[in-house]
């Protein structure tokens, strides 16, 4: 999916790649690679979100539980270090989602600078961490902004849990933004592309 997702930003889209739930970093560092075997990774930021905690928020009813897929911020350096990513592309977030995309997003932001959002990976696994993603990075999309969501139909597709639900509260309450389903990743994984109403 990062190949296509490469290809589909190449075809006119600037921006930076974000990523919220990085785990131990493969799947930016194959987002990086996927830009940059096209030698199109330029000036492009590959931004990394997580807690390092694991999952935090699950709810009852969703297919996971708080502290699963946790992994040290050193890790994540570790596997982008192996993977030959270079430092000054990626930048790491890390702290708890209700804090640096919460309680302190205006310091997150001050932080990244102006920035647009190409791609953005939601890899969250379940609701609460994944609207507070969609709300931080609302002010960064573009028309065209691809969206990624690792789990969206997880638990049975059912509309009230994960990453599903979060999208759907987040579409609610920003009438000017909409999506339109692009592809299916793997079984439970599907992308979005983002338009401005």
């Amino acid at each position: 999916m990062f190949d296509l997702a490469a290809r589909y930003c190449i075809g006119g889209l600037r921006g930076d790649v974000l990523e919220f739930g990085s785990f131990q970093g493969y799947t930016l560092l194959c987002a990086y690679h996927a830009f940059n075997l096209r030698k199109k990774a330029g000036n492009r930021r590959f931004i990394a979100f997580d807690s390092f905690l694991g999952i935090v928020g699950s709810k009852e009813g969703e297919s996971f539980i708080d502290g699963q897929f946790s992994a040290s911020k050193e890790s994540f350096m570790f596997s982008n270090f192996i993977a030959g990513v270079p430092e000054d592309k990626v930048v790491i977030v890390s702290g708890s989602y209700e804090v640096s995309l919460g309680e302190e997003k205006d310091k997150t932001r001050e932080l990244l600078g102006p920035t647009k959002a190409a791609l953005v990976h939601i890899d969250c696994d379940v609701e609460v961490p994944a609207k507070l993603a969609l709300d931080f990075v609302t002010p960064y999309l573009q028309q065209g902004t691809l969206l990624l969501f690792d789990e969206y139909d997880l638990n049975g597709a059912d509309n009230k849990k994960g990453e599903r639900a979060a999208l759907r509260a987040w579409l609610n309450e920003h009438p000017e933004f909409d999506v339109e389903p692009y592809r299916c990743y793997h079984t439970a994984a599907r992308s979005f592309i983002v338009h401005r109403q």
